[in-house]
């Protein structure tokens, strides 16, 4: 608010996000709080979660820099303040209600990604676009000089980023 800057809101609509996919994806995960997950997951549910959760930060990441420094980077006075921050808030509370709803409710209409505690072939074009997103969130950040601390230290996080999605979901064989 303070800032007036529609880049550091975006940045931190998509902390936000990600905060709230975590909550949902913990809730939704076999045997974390129920033998089946709660919220009545499905056998696909929690692993697309983790792909919205981790295919939906770099985008906000990319809008980010792609704000920053712009002309459309600075608000006007108007629009910031406690409105511009609700309006983030309830915005991204909704994406992630979807997603969750989607991915719970309507399990079924997406394609399969887990065979039990194994990856269906389906998986690994869901999981190379998710990591890919993730790796062009990374490249966007670093083309845009000049960098910022914030953005130094957002490029030390989509390192960690490309990591997490590696670990878990690239270089592994199942859950």
């Amino acid at each position: 608010r303070i800032a007036r800057s529609s880049a550091v809101l975006v940045l931190a609509t998509g902390y936000s996000f990600t905060a709230l996919s975590t909550i949902a994806h913990a809730l939704s995960f076999p045997g974390l709080f129920a033998p089946g997950g709660l919220l009545g997951a499905g056998p696909q549910s929690t692993a697309w979660l983790y792909m919205f959760w981790h295919g939906g930060f770099p985008l906000f990441v990319i809008a980010y820099a792609v704000l920053r420094g712009s002309k459309r980077e600075a608000m006007p006075a108007s629009a910031t303040g406690a409105p511009a921050i609700f309006g983030a808030v309830v915005g991204v509370t909704v994406v992630v209600i979807g997603f969750a709803a989607l991915a719970l409710g309507g399990h079924d209409a997406l394609p399969a990604i887990m065979a039990g505690n194994h990856y269906t072939p389906a998986m690994v074009g869901v999981v190379s676009t998710v990591w890919l997103s993730s790796l062009f969130a990374l490249l966007v950040l670093w083309r845009r000089r000049p960098h910022s601390v914030l953005d130094l230290w957002l490029m030390v996080v989509m390192c960690a980023w490309l990591f997490d999605i590696a670990l878990s979901a690239v270089l592994n064989a199942g859950r």
